[in-house]
């Protein structure tokens, strides 16, 4: 096995050596995959082709959705969180997401098991295979500080991705859901829409995102399992 290869897989040991293996990590990827380490998460995305490398994959269709939370002032801040379900990767190393395997999910059954994990979360590929940051230290949140910034104004947000890595897909499902924050104060948060859109057949094909007023089943199963602390302090 490669030495870059060997240091971005999960277990590699980040103590007091994150640093390190992080650059080795980002090096790595610049070499073996260098237009395919964006997943979700689009401010500190660089789509630099890399001398001799392959050629750039296309970008699957953006998901940009504009909401105004009615009452807002009865939040501390809105946010996001965000989960995907995906048959295995076969261009992410270590060639799957997360560590929760879902299925056989109706209408796919003939395809076995699916991936998922929160996005940008403590199993996202950001985190385990681009040594990157979660959205948020403990809890699931999709944006980061700095990223809430650029998408929030008022009682407004908009949910943006751009999740290019879907290309090594069969199938991709996301659902997406906008949150109060401590809403009047009580330290609880509550989902206030939701959406759900997918891709199939390595991005070529895309269900744009249908809105619902609140999150599926499998939604709370994998914010639960890559979160288990934070279900009692939300109102699904």
């Amino acid at each position: 096995m490669w030495k870059g290869e060997q240091a971005c897989r999960p277990g590699a040991g980040w103590g007091l050596e994150f640093d390190a293996v992080v650059a080795a990590c980002e090096q790595a990827v610049a070499i073996v995959q260098p237009h395919l380490g964006h997943f979700g998460y689009q401010l500190d995305y660089v789509d630099q082709p890399a001398p001799n490398g392959p050629t750039a994959v296309p970008a699957v269709a953006e998901i940009d959705i504009p909401f105004t939370a009615a009452g807002c002032e009865d939040c501390s801040s809105l946010q996001v969180i965000q989960v995907i379900y995906a048959t295995p990767n076969e261009i992410m190393l270590p060639n799957r997401i997360g560590t929760l395997t879902l299925g056989p999910i109706p209408g796919y059954e003939q395809l076995g098991v699916f991936h998922a994990c929160v996005d940008a979360g403590r199993f996202s590929p950001r985190v385990v295979w681009r040594g990157k940051p979660p959205g948020h230290p403990f809890r699931p949140y999709y944006y980061s500080p700095r990223s809430l910034r650029a998408e929030t104004d008022g009682c407004n947000i908009r949910v943006f991705d751009r999740p290019n890595a879907v290309v090594g897909s069969q199938v991709a499902m996301f659902e997406v859901a906008v949150l109060c924050l401590n809403e009047d104060g009580r330290g609880r948060d509550r989902v206030l829409r939701a959406w759900t859109y997918s891709y199939a057949a390595g991005g070529a094909a895309h269900v744009p995102p249908q809105e619902h007023d609140g999150v599926t089943e499998i939604f709370k199963e994998i914010v639960e399992h890559d979160y288990p602390d934070y279900p009692v302090e939300v109102d699904w």
